[in-house]
């Protein structure tokens, strides 16, 4: 028989797990409802946009990704795509686009410099190749609409914007993505609100790797990838360095224009959890992995050991209750707001939850990973 004593101080505990999902979701539903939409119309006289594409081993995506940004209306604009050094069909495909249309413009990355991130290199190539008063930096398993330049710089010209990121819908390759990305989106979206990114008076600032249009000149005010060529998540560090550099940024919800591959498999989402964490490390890296064993592993248990009943179990029953009633509101939300999942993959959130505990966890011993599948 468990002691009555247990049953409540577990309760206490699964209770401040609901608080914390409160907050989750209030947060949430407030950057949701009040953030600003992808849209604008770009001026008569539409400056010149350079797309930058940085592809390494994009095969299955790359192709996709410049053909729908070849489908633009919007009049004035290069595609620059940067083959870094694929292993395996990506050149080709940037080849055989680029002469079919002159709009595309292929440079082959060339010896990446000690000191330098593969994807910073080849964002500083593109830059090089970049002819644009505006660059659009985009990733190669990115998906575009028709409108989304043509939104993107009509928004950012009349609000007088130095540079614009979208978050874009997430896109599940499989079960494994489709079950674990919504539930950590529902963490992303209250640590990375756009509100407080669109807030002068907050130190929060990104970009997102997958859409970003930025002014020329903000783009070297802020230092170029140079900046930030060892930086693992450089899309991150230079919104921050943006922001500091007293450009005016702006996070909008662009799952109406762009979709961003997310995840890809389960050996994608493991080697992403072992990249070092923006937070740093000491405390701050331990506090992630208590919050998720709090928030999405701790209540099935406790809701286990509530139905051996006994004085007090009814406390436990019902905070543990709440806690996982709250898990599945948060990423139902999420899979319908911010990815492709379908219905059933909410009813896996809590192995979404397990994987990405798991992951947090494991992450504490962080090695570089690059993008596209591969190092560096």
């Amino acid at each position: 028989m468990i002691p009555e004593a247990v049953y409540y101080v577990l309760a206490a505990v699964m209770s401040v797990g609901a608080a914390g999902w409160i907050l989750i979701i209030r947060k949430m539903s407030m950057t949701f409802r009040l953030a600003p939409r992808l849209g604008g119309v770009p001026p008569d006289d539409p400056p010149m946009v350079s797309v930058i594409v940085p592809a390494r081993n994009e095969e299955n995506y790359v192709g996709r990704c410049l053909e729908s940004l070849l489908a633009q209306d919007y009049p004035n604009y290069e595609v620059v795509a940067i083959d870094d050094s694929s292993e395996d069909r990506t050149g080709d495909i940037i080849a055989g686009l680029a002469a079919g249309d002159g709009r595309v413009v292929h440079v082959r990355s060339g010896q990446r410099p000690d000191g330098w991130m593969g994807k910073c290199w080849a964002c500083m190539e593109g830059y090089g190749k970049a002819s644009g008063e505006l660059l659009l930096f985009t990733d190669a398993d990115s998906v575009h609409s028709p409108g989304a330049v043509s939104a993107a710089v009509g928004q950012l010209v009349s609000g007088k914007l130095d540079a614009l990121t979208a978050n874009p819908r997430a896109l599940v390759p499989g079960f494994w993505p489709a079950v674990f990305v919504p539930v950590q989106l529902c963490f992303g979206h209250n640590k990375h609100s756009m509100l407080d990114v669109n807030d002068p008076a907050k130190g929060t600032a990104y970009f997102l790797g997958s859409f970003y249009l930025i002014r020329r000149g903000a783009y070297e005010a802020a230092g170029t990838h140079e900046a930030v060529r060892d930086q693992i998540y450089e899309d991150m560090f230079m919104g921050r360095r943006a922001k500091a550099a007293g450009c005016r940024i702006m996070a909008v919800r662009g799952e109406d224009h762009v979709g961003a591959v997310m995840g890809r498999d389960l050996g994608g989402i493991w080697r992403d959890g072992r990249r070092p964490r923006v937070s740093g490390g000491g405390a701050a890296a331990l506090r992630a992995p208590a919050v998720y064993a709090l928030l999405l592993v701790a209540p099935l248990p406790a809701l286990a050991i509530s139905l051996l009943g006994g004085p007090g179990s009814w406390a436990l029953l019902a905070a543990s209750g709440a806690c996982i009633t709250m898990m599945f509101a948060g990423t139902a939300a999420e899979a319908v707001l911010g990815t492709a999942s379908r219905w059933w993959h909410v009813a896996l959130a809590p192995l979404g939850g397990l994987l990405l505990a798991a992951r947090s966890i494991a992450g504490l011993t962080g090695s570089p990973a690059g993008y596209g599948g591969t190092a560096g």
